[in-house]
């Protein structure tokens, strides 16, 4: 008698056993932290980006006023989402995530708003 490996296999193990994987419920701190998360990744993209990337630098690359400006006031919305997250959560008697360190891949004003694209676009 001759066994492939998958046989042999199922004779050297016996029946596989299978057992249902217990579901964990989502809780809705769950979720308010996960959105928590994606306004800290935006937040700290914003913050780095108008630390790293002047006024004058978003006028050399073509951007007119107010382009920077609207920047920063984007930013400013970030900041306030995650600090109202924060506090919801603090409120509900949960605790919030911290903030990650993040390394975004922008070397210039063009690539900056590259990846702010991405990060609109999916988060």
């Amino acid at each position: 008698m001759k066994l492939s490996p998958l046989g042999l296999s199922s004779v050297m193990l016996g029946p596989a056993v299978v057992t249902p994987v217990a579901k964990r419920a989502v809780t809705d701190a769950d979720t308010f932290n996960y959105a928590l998360t994606l306004e800290h990744l935006e937040a700290t993209f914003y913050e780095q980006g108008l630390k790293n990337y002047s006024h004058e630098g978003f006028a050399q690359a073509g951007f007119p006023n107010p382009f920077y400006a609207n920047l920063q006031q984007v930013a400013s919305d970030e900041k306030m989402h995650e600090e109202f997250l924060q506090q919801a959560l603090s409120a509900a008697s949960a605790n919030p995530v911290e903030r990650c360190t993040y390394v975004f891949p922008s070397t210039d004003v063009k690539s900056f708003l590259t990846v702010a694209s991405v990060l609109e676009e999916y988060s």
